[in-house]
Parts: structure tokens; C-alpha cells; sequence
């Protein structure tokens, strides 16, 4: 299967990007004052890929094992090495789940399976980053429990 994209200089350091499908999305290399910040960052959007991967495969997943889910949010920051190219040296994730009576062994379960398995983001990152995930289950008169996941 080839996937195909193209980015598109506007101006100063932002693009246009467009997907094989037809989606587009502005990027900005550039943070700050004036016309700057039209965008995420490149490597923002990395983040965000992996989420994106993540999160919907784990909506399927977790429907898939009858778990009774009301949301989900997939939270994500990384640490960057200081020295150029200034790559990722950790990625880490919070998987946060809403709803009641959830069996923490059964999602705990979905995500390591999805991390191992289905998400490819995740497989391409975690071959040159850590990827440290945990999980927080909570629920209306359920307080939310952590666990720490693993680390591809």
C-alpha cells in the first residue's frame, strides 16, 4: 500500500501540507509573535500522528472487548535532545479513560496489544524513541487509578 502527501511552501516557514485523501493541514517551523504560529510544528504533528494512531485503534479495540468507555483522551509530550537535529529522545503517553465499572486488566491489556501490534506510528517511533505509556481509568464516583504501561 503507498501513501502519498505533499507539502507546499507559503511563506517564511510555513507549509501547506495535503494528504493522499484530500486533507490539509498548516504547518509553522516557527512559534512566536506576528504572523507565526499558524500551525503546529512539524514535530507537534508527530505527536499528534501517534495520538491519532493510538487513540482511534484503541476506540476500536476497547469496543471490540465490550468495554464500556465513555471517552478517551490520549495525552502526549516528548523530550528533545538539545543539540541538532534536536530528535525525540522520549515520547510519553497518557492514556486517560472515562467510564464505569471498566476492568483496569482488560484495558491494560488493549494497550500494550495495540502498542505490540496495530499501531504503526508507534512501531515506526518506537524504533528510534522510548515510547513510555501508563493508563488512568475513572468514572463518575470512581476515582482514577493509574497503572504504568511499558515502554516499546
Amino acid at each position: 500500500m503507498t501513501l502519498r502527501a505533499s507539502v507546499t511552501w507559503q511563506r517564511g516557514l510555513q507549509l501547506v501540507g495535503r494528504s493522499g485523501s484530500g486533507h490539509s493541514v498548516m504547518i509553522d517551523a516557527e512559534q512566536g509573535e506576528g504572523p507565526h504560529g499558524l500551525g503546529p510544528t512539524p514535530k507537534e504533528l508527530t505527536l499528534v500522528s501517534l495520538g491519532g494512531c493510538a487513540g482511534s485503534l484503541l476506540a476500536v479495540l476497547l469496543e471490540h472487548e465490550h468495554v464500556p468507555f465513555r471517552g478517551l483522551t490520549v495525552g502526549l509530550e516528548a523530550d528533545s535532545a538539545s543539540e541538532h537535529p534536536q530528535v525525540f529522545t522520549e515520547i510519553r503517553m497518557v492514556y486517560r479513560i472515562d467510564g464505569e465499572g471498566i476492568d483496569r486488566s482488560r484495558v491494560d491489556r488493549v494497550i500494550q496489544v495495540l502498542h505490540e501490534r496495530y499501531c504503526p506510528v508507534s512501531a515506526m517511533l518506537g524504533k528510534a524513541v522510548p515510547i513510555v505509556f501508563r493508563c488512568e481509568v475513572g468514572g463518575e464516583g470512581q476515582a482514577s487509578r493509574a497503572t504504568d504501561g511499558g515502554e516499546r
